[in-house]
């Protein structure tokens, strides 16, 4: 993991859910631009290579890919990529890896003192954080401001730049000062 992330060249994204049959179902507002999984597939691939280069990182938090034999469609997607794993990530850390081409697989990444993670963590443990970005939720949100959604349908299906997560945090200068230190 890099000891600081760029960030004007990092995005986050979550809930990709590729080849899942049923978020055609689930996904309302995704009912109107996605006919089937290969064409959602096409479209959000685009949309992610008009926003991502290929040396951008990217940490995607949870629930990439739902069929394994589609898993080495991922390195289709520009950037490095981290794996923060989601509930429907459930195939060895190795294919992550190889097959889908990930860096790294994680447990949780924290960057200026936000925790992200897939799922939204407990309030207990937001005492430690400045905030939490997160996945798992879809469309629903959590009327509080420490927590900030970042799953496909709810940032326009396009990675959302770190930069942009910061300053939703009021967080930039904080990370730019050459004297801050992560605090894990």
């Amino acid at each position: 993991m890099p000891k600081r992330w760029d960030i004007d060249r990092t995005y986050v994204m979550s809930d990709l859910h590729f080849f899942h049959e049923n978020i055609l179902k689930y996904d309302r507002r995704g009912q109107s631009l996605f006919t089937d999984v290969e064409q959602r597939f096409q479209l959000m691939k685009g949309w992610w290579n008009e926003t991502v280069k290929p040396d951008d990182s990217v940490i995607l938090l949870g629930d990439t890919c739902f069929v394994k034999e589609e898993l080495h469609r991922l390195k289709e997607l520009n950037g490095v990529k981290y794996l923060v794993r989601g509930n429907h990530d459930e195939y060895s850390e190795w294919r992550y890896l190889e097959t889908a081409g990930f860096k790294r697989v994680v447990p949780r990444v924290c960057v200026a003192g936000l925790l992200f993670t897939h799922y939204p963590v407990h309030p207990i443990e937001m005492k430690r954080y400045n905030g939490n970005v997160h996945g798992h939720i879809h469309s629903e949100i959590i009327d509080d401001p420490k927590y900030l959604s970042v799953c496909a349908e709810q940032i326009n299906y396009r990675p959302k730049l770190l930069r942009e997560i910061l300053e939703h945090f009021s967080l930039v200068e904080t990370y730019a000062d050459p004297d801050f230190v992560e605090k894990e």
